[in-house]
């Protein structure tokens, strides 16, 4: 098992009691779906999507996304970089939603 504290994230999980996962990564992706009724049919749709990566000049980047059946395009909610010394983090405001 890799060392948490070796790696560039870390990623717990708990899907209340079903599974858990506690593990280190140098990237990963994160998907959360939620049932939806759309055309009077039922299906899964990811809402929330958590994307990590350490990039080539090794900054570690982190984004977060919303997404939705009747939209064209995700919304980024939040940006997290950080690096040797520095830390940026950004936050969507007053983004429109789309209709």
């Amino acid at each position: 098992m890799t060392d948490k504290l070796l790696t560039s994230f870390r990623i717990h999980c708990d899907a209340a009691g079903s599974a858990g996962l506690d593990v280190g990564a140098d990237q990963a992706s994160i998907i959360l779906g939620q049932k939806v009724q759309r055309n009077g049919t039922e299906e899964l749709w990811d809402f929330v999507l958590i994307l990590a990566k350490k990039g080539d000049n090794g900054q570690l980047e982190t984004r977060i996304v919303l997404c939705h059946p009747d939209w064209d395009d995700p919304i980024e909610l939040a940006s997290i970089e950080s690096s040797r010394g520095a830390l940026k983090v950004e936050l969507a405001r007053d983004e429109p939603r789309p209709p």
